[in-house]
């Protein structure tokens, strides 16, 4: 058995699990876009680059964590992260 980190987004919706970093990149661009925000204003509220921002959309796996949860919480949106165990193939 092996532990992963699994995010899990609290929305209107209910829960998504967040499994993969392109599934959050994917969250992170939808929200934006819903909130009316060019990748710049993001960039620039969050104290980051508009590149980084095009790289955490895409989901790339190496982007700072720190900078994608406060993304997150300038986007108004709610986390938890829990350990779930995987058994190993």
């Amino acid at each position: 058995m092996t532990n992963s980190l699994v995010l899990l987004i609290v929305n209107n919706d209910g829960v998504m699990r967040i499994l993969t970093t392109v599934e959050l990149g994917r969250y992170v661009a939808t929200s934006r876009r819903d909130r009316g925000l060019t990748q710049s204003e993001l960039a620039e509220a969050i104290g980051t680059s508009r590149f980084w921002v095009i790289r955490a959309e895409r989901g790339e796996p190496r982007i700072e964590l720190g900078l994608v949860l406060r993304a997150l919480r300038f986007l108004e949106v709610t986390v938890q992260l829990t350990a779930s165990s995987v058994r190993a193939s």
